[in-house]
C-alpha cells in the first residue's frame, strides 16, 4: 500500500468515509440494542484507524523521501554499504582493508526511516548479499539475500570478546561476546557455503585464529570463485589451539565438512602470512598472490609449522595450469629446501604477468632461486620490484642472464623520480613479454637505505657499458625534476646502438630554472671536438616543451652539430599549451632542420601521471613501425612502475 499513487489513496479514503458514515447512521437507530451497538462502535474504531493510516500515507507522499523513484533508491543503499575500515571502528584493532569492503549491516538505519524504505531494502536481495561474519549472526539475517551469490567478510576484529556498542543518549554499553556464539556464526555461514562466491578472511588480532584455520579447511566452497586469506603479523599471542590444524606445511583447504569439497571453480587466491600452501588442485585458478610468508612467520605461539619448501611451491602450482597471474611479495625464496625428488620445476605455458618482490637486502641468489623452479613463455611480463644491491656493480647483467629471454632487449625505459626505486623497463626485440626491475642501490648490505638519489642511483647502476647496452635501440627517459643535469649524462653514453630517443620532462614545476638542466644533458648528444658522439646512430629525438621552458636553443644546437656527421632525420615535440608564443615560434622553426617533423599540442595531465605518457597522446608518431607504444600496464594487484 506504501507504493500506491495518489489518486488510489484518495479513492480508498472516500470509500473508508463512506463506510464509517454508514457506521454512524447504524448508531444513531440501534442504541437501544446493546449487543449489536458494541459491535458498530468497534467497527467504527477500525474505520477511523484506517482512515488515519491513509491520511498519514497521504501525507507522506508528499514528502521528499517517497519521491524517489525506487531504483534511484536502490541505488542509493548500494553506496551506502561501500566502506574502506574495518565496519568495526569501536575497537581500537579496526582490520584495514586492502580493497573496498561493502557492509550490509550500514543499511539498519534506513530501514528505521519509514515502512517504505524498509520494504523495499528488505524487498531487494541484492542489497544483502554482502555478508559480514559477526558474533550471533541469525539464520534469518542471511535469509534476507534469498538464494543470490554471496561475497562474505570475516574480520579478527568484530570477533573479540567484548564489543563496544552506543546506547540510547550517547551512552557506550559493553556487550559481551561468548566465543561460541562467533563459532554458531561460523556454521551458519557454513550452512549456506553452495553460494558463497567470494572470501575474504582478514585477521590481524589473533584471537580465534585456529577456528578460522578449521573454518576454510572444512568448508564446502564447490561454488568460490575468489578467497582471500590474511593471517595476523603477530604470533606472539595466537591460541595454543592453532597447531591441531595447522601441522604441515601443506593444508587442504575446502574440504567439505559443512559440504561437498571445493575449489573447483576458484580462480583468485591470495594468501598473506599464511604459513601453509594448499594441497589441493585448483585448475581453475588464474590468479595467485603469496605475500610475507618468510620462515620466521611460521612460528605460531610457541609452536612451530614446518615451513614449506620449492617443491611444495612446485607441487601446487602444478595444480593450476591455468595460471596467468602470480604475485610473489617478502616470500624468502632463498631460505627454502631445495626439489630432492618429483618434479623440480614448473612449465606455467598460460603465465602472462609475473611479480616477484624479494625481502629487502636479499640477495640476487632469491631471484635464481625463483627462476629454477618456474617456466612460463615469451609472451610473459616480469617485474622484480625493491631489489636492493649494496655492489651494484653489473647487476643489471646479472639479473638479465638469470631470467630466461632468448631475444636481446631493443627498447629500454628508465624511471628514476623522487621518492621511488629507479625502475628499468625491458621489451625484448620479439615485443613479446617484457622485463620490469625497481632497483635500490644501498650504502652496505643489511643497512637501511639511504635517501634516494637518482644522479647516484643512475651513476652506479650505468658506471660503464655492459653488453646488453650495445642491443638498446630506443630509450625512454623519465627523471627527477632536478636530475636532468647528471641523470642523461650518466646514461647517454652507454648506448652505441640508440636509435630512438625520448625525453620526458616534468610538466608541473615551478616557473624558471629547470631547462638549463636539459640544456646542458643534450649537450652529450653534440659532437666532441675529438669527433666522438653519444648515440651515434640516434635518427629519431622525441622532447616534450613545458610551459616554463623560455627558448629550446638546446635542441636546435643539437641539430645543427649534428647535420653534418650524425643527422637527427626526425623530431616530435609535444608542447604545452600556456607555452609562450615567442617559444612556440622557436619550435615550430626546428621543423627546417629534420626531414620529419611531428608537433602537437599536449593535453593537460595531472601531477601523478606517468612523465612519458605525453607521447602516447600523439599517436601518428607511432605510425612508422619502428617506434612502439604498447608499454604494458599495471596489472590487477601490482603496478608495473
Amino acid at each position: 500500500m506504501a507504493a500506491e499513487r495518489p489518486a488510489n489513496i484518495i479513492d480508498q479514503l472516500r470509500e473508508l468515509w463512506s463506510k464509517g458514515g454508514q457506521l454512524i447512521d447504524e448508531l444513531a437507530v440501534s442504541r437501544g440494542v446493546p449487543s449489536s451497538y458494541g459491535q458498530l462502535l468497534k467497527s467504527l474504531k477500525t474505520v477511523l484507524q484506517d482512515t488515519g493510516d491513509v491520511v498519514h500515507m497521504l501525507h507522506n507522499e508528499r514528502l521528499p523521501v517517497h519521491r524517489v523513484p525506487p531504483e534511484v533508491l536502490i541505488r542509493i543503499f548500494s553506496f551506502v554499504r561501500i566502506s574502506v575500515d574495518d565496519p568495526d571502528p569501536a575497537h581500537s584493532a579496526s582490520v584495514r582493508w586492502t580493497f573496498t569492503v561493502h557492509d550490509d549491516r550500514k543499511l539498519h538505519p534506513s530501514l528505521l526511516v519509514c515502512r517504505k524504505w524498509r520494504d523495499l531494502a528488505l524487498n531487494t536481495p541484492l542489497l544483502w548479499s554482502h555478508v559480514m561474519v559477526v558474533p550471533g549472526m541469525s539464520d534469518d539475517y542471511l535469509a534476507r539475500s534469498a538464494s543470490v551469490p554471496l561475497t562474505v567478510y570475516i574480520s579478527g576484529a568484530i570477533s573479540l570478546l567484548t564489543t563496544k556498542l552506543l546506547g540510547s543518549g550517547g551512552v557506550t554499553i559493553t556487550q559481551e561476546t561468548s566465543p561460541s556464539s562467533f563459532y554458531q556464526s561460523l556454521k551458519s555461514i557454513g550452512k549456506i557455503h553452495s553460494r558463497i562466491r567470494v572470501l575474504h578472511v582478514n585477521f590481524a588480532d589473533p584471537i580465534n585464529i585456529s577456528w578460522i584455520a578449521g573454518f576454510v579447511a572444512t568448508l564446502g566452497a564447490h561454488q568460490l570463485e575468489e578467497c582471500s586469506i590474511r593471517f595476523p603479523s603477530d604470533r606472539s599471542r595466537l591460541d595454543g589451539g592453532f597447531q591441531r590444524h595447522v601441522t604441515r606445511p601443506r593444508l587442504t583447504l575446502f574440504s567439505g565438512g559443512w559440504g561437498n569439497s571445493g575449489g573447483e571453480k576458484l580462480r583468485s587466491l591470495r594468501l598473506a602470512s599464511v604459513p601453509f600452501l594448499p594441497s589441493n588442485r585448483f585448475p581453475a585458478l588464474t590468479t595467485l598472490s603469496l605475500s610475507n610468508a618468510t620462515i620466521s612467520a611460521s612460528v605460531y605461539g610457541g609452536s612451530h609449522v614446518p615451513p614449506w619448501g620449492l617443491q611444495d611451491l612446485v607441487d601446487f602450482l602444478s595444480g593450476s595450469p591455468r595460471l596467468e597471474e602470480l604475485y610473489i611479495r617478502n616470500v624468502d625464496l632463498e631460505r627454502r629446501d631445495l626439489p630432492s625428488s618429483g618434479t623440480t620445476k614448473v612449465a606455467l605455458r598460460c603465465l602472462r604477468q609475473l611479480v616477484l618482490d624479494v625481502p629487502l637486502h636479499t640477495h640476487i641468489f632469491a631471484v635464481q632461486r625463483a627462476f629454477s623452479i618456474f617456466g612460463y613463455s615469451g609472451h610473459c611480463h616480469v617485474l622484480l620490484t625493491t631489489f636492493s644491491a649494496s655492489q651494484p656493480d653489473g647487476i643489471v647483467a646479472r639479473l638479465l642472464t638469470t631470467l630466461p629471454c632468448p631475444d636481446s632487449y631493443t627498447r629500454l625505459r628508465i624511471r628514476a623520480v623522487e621518492d621511488e626505486h629507479t625502475t628499468l623497463h625491458f621489451v625484448p626485440a620479439s615485443g613479446n613479454g617484457s622485463l620490469s626491475m625497481c632497483l635500490r642501490v644501498m650504502d652496505q648490505p643489511y643497512v637501511r637505505a639511504v635517501p634516494f638519489n637518482p644522479q647516484r642511483e643512475l651513476r652506479a647502476l650505468f658506471d660503464r657499458a655492459y653488453p646488453w647496452c650495445c642491443a638498446v635501440e630506443e630509450l625512454w627517459l623519465e627523471l627527477a625534476e632536478d636530475d636532468y643535469y647528471y641523470g642523461p649524462r650518466c646514461v647517454l653514453g652507454r648506448f652505441p646502438s640508440l636509435r630512438r630517443l625520448v625525453v620526458s620532462q616534468p610538466c608541473c614545476v615551478s616557473p624558471g630554472g629547470w631547462y638549463t638542466h636539459i640544456a646542458e644533458a643534450l649537450r652529450l648528444l653534440r659532437p666532441a671536438r675529438n669527433g666522438t658522439v653519444a648515440c651515434p646512430a640516434l635518427d629519431t629525438l622525441c622532447i616534450n616543451i613545458p610551459a616554463y621552458c623560455k627558448d629550446v636553443e638546446a635542441v636546435k644546437q643539437v641539430l645543427l652539430s649534428r647535420a653534418r656527421s650524425y643527422p637527427v632525420r626526425r623530431l616530435v615535440v609535444g608542447y604545452h599549451s600556456m607555452l609562450d608564443w615567442d617559444v612556440l615560434a622557436e619550435v615550430f622553426s626546428l621543423e627546417d632542420l629534420v626531414e620529419e617533423f611531428v608537433c602537437e599540442e599536449l593535453l593537460p595531465v595531472r601531477r601523478d601521471a606517468v612523465l612519458a605518457d605525453w607521447l602516447l597522446s600523439i599517436p601518428q608518431v607511432f605510425e612508422e613501425g619502428g617506434f612502439h607504444a604498447d608499454w604494458p600496464k599495471r596489472g590487477s594487484d601490482a603496478s608495473m612502475w
